[in-house]
């Protein structure tokens, strides 16, 4: 999504049942994940490092995207250039 100097719907999640909300980076690498009630994954934001979980190409993505390279997750951490997850059977992933 483009910067906003306020609130907006993020009208791609609308019906997703979303649980959590995670937002990352730094001022200049802003990334977020929205975890559903299942465990699933989406992502947005600046991706110059890979940061999306997506394993596409470096590039900002400016709808949030399902990330399919993660299984359940029960739990995710961001920080300025990395992320780490734990899934739901104890395993944990880092990029």
């Amino acid at each position: 999504m483009p910067s906003q100097n306020t609130p907006v719907l993020v009208s791609a999640l609308q019906g997703k049942s979303i649980a959590k909300i995670y937002a990352g980076g730094n001022v200049d690498l802003g990334y977020s994940f929205a975890q559903t009630t299942t465990g699933r994954l989406w992502s947005w934001g600046r991706n110059k490092l890979g940061q999306l979980a997506l394993g596409d190409e470096p590039g900002d993505k400016n709808l949030p995207q399902l990330v399919t390279l993660l299984p359940h997750i029960k739990k995710l951490s961001l920080g300025a250039y990395h992320a780490m997850a734990l899934t739901i059977r104890g395993h944990v992933y880092a990029w």
